[in-house]
């Protein structure tokens, strides 16, 4: 009997034969189809492999925090020595002035990438600050968007999306109005629940520089991202203003020198 096997693109050179038959093609895959498979194996592993392995992550992380919770005096000082006859045993080096969260964190996880270990204490200690309880740590880690965007949101140049839609919210009613906008089709879509929200339309622009609205989207993602988009063509603007201005004093300064 034949036996014939199929491979994708990526094992195409691999062939089966057997009893001397004829060798089986392999299975080739257009571009489009490729791509299209790629994004679903990505959308499995998003909510597959990664969501789990974030997940125990963070139920590690939680326990690591509850580790760190408050104690009396004496089981506060079993608690240090325990970790400091852990750390010889694992042959780690430890200093007396290190963060409890960060002392626990290289326990758990060892001699891993300092940045990692510096991350994981990092979310502990803002989990602290904002009194979070341990059984709702993991919660909480995902809603902030993971242990990265809580890193990032400690940083003192760093503007989280939620931050970027109020702000452009904030300037939106004072940008100029470029346009009202009316149709029939349009005014078969309105909503009286809706005066005075935001929403999005969905527009394209013609040959003759006016635009064709399609669609109108109301929902809260659309709507957000649309606001987070204006927030940077807006800092976009300011920062090519500021560098015009340095310019422009500058190039007077010369000028003033030279004189």
């Amino acid at each position: 009997m034949e036996a014939i096997v199929i491979k994708s693109v990526a094992n195409e050179t691999a062939n089966v034969v057997q009893n001397d038959t004829r060798v089986a093609p392999s299975k080739t895959y257009s571009p489009i189809d490729t791509l299209s498979r790629l994004e679903c194996s990505r959308k499995e592993w998003e909510e597959g492999a990664y969501r789990t392995s974030n997940q125990q992550l963070y139920a590690i992380l939680a326990e690591c925090y509850a580790f760190a919770g408050e104690l009396g005096v004496t089981e506060s000082k079993q608690r240090s020595a325990a970790l400091e006859a852990f750390y010889k045993e694992r042959g780690y080096r430890i200093k007396k002035d290190t963060p409890l969260m960060t002392r626990i964190v290289r326990a758990v996880f060892g001699d891993i990438d300092r940045r990692r270990l510096s991350t994981y204490s990092l979310v502990l200690r803002a989990a602290k600050a904002e009194q979070v309880l341990a059984t709702n740590l993991a919660d909480w880690i995902e809603q902030e968007g993971g242990v990265q965007e809580i890193r990032m949101s400690r940083s003192a140049t760093f503007v989280s999306p939620k931050q970027k839609v109020e702000i452009a919210q904030q300037n939106f009613d004072s940008l100029p109005v470029l346009a009202n906008v009316h149709s029939e089709a349009l005014s078969g879509l309105s909503d009286s629940d809706f005066v005075g929200c935001d929403c999005v339309l969905l527009a394209t622009q013609q040959a003759d520089s006016t635009y064709a609205v399609r669609a109108v989207l109301r929902s809260n993602t659309a709507v957000n991202a649309a606001f987070v988009s204006l927030y940077g063509c807006e800092q976009e603007k300011h920062k090519a203003a500021l560098k015009e201005l340095t310019a422009a004093n500058e190039a007077d300064g010369a000028m003033k020198a030279a004189a």
